[in-house]
């Protein structure tokens, strides 16, 4: 996260992964926006949008060339290329633990759901 940060990778917004940063101060910064639009006499709207699917859509070719062009080292590429593939997935619930799926990357798209970088590469184009 460091470096994101500090080569201003992450919008303002972003609140999830960030250091002081949570869902309560996501919805706080939402409300004081819609009220300071209402308090200004302008008309507020939101639009809510179910997204879980959209990192299926991510293209591993596409991102790996967009990290590249953000000047990300040979090595941190390499460290990405090997994150997204190769991966496998299993469900543990108490003491049981399913068998494993294997090379659910396989495909050219999605990212590992829950990780950090899911959410900052789908919410940075």
């Amino acid at each position: 996260m460091p470096y994101l940060t500090h080569s201003h990778l992450l919008t303002s917004t972003q609140h999830g992964f960030r250091p002081g940063q949570s869902t309560t101060t996501a919805l706080l910064s939402f409300l004081d926006t819609i009220s300071h639009g209402r308090n200004s006499g302008k008309i507020v709207s939101t639009l809510y949008l179910e997204l879980s699917k959209a990192f299926d859509t991510v293209s591993h070719p596409l991102l790996l060339s967009q990290l590249s062009s953000l000047s990300f080292s040979p090595s941190s590429i390499a460290w990405f290329t090997s994150y997204l593939s190769n991966r496998q997935q299993a469900v543990k619930w108490k003491n049981s633990t399913s068998s494993f799926l294997k090379n659910l990357s396989k495909a050219l798209f999605s990212a590992p759901y829950f990780s950090i970088f899911s959410l900052i590469t789908f919410t940075n184009p």
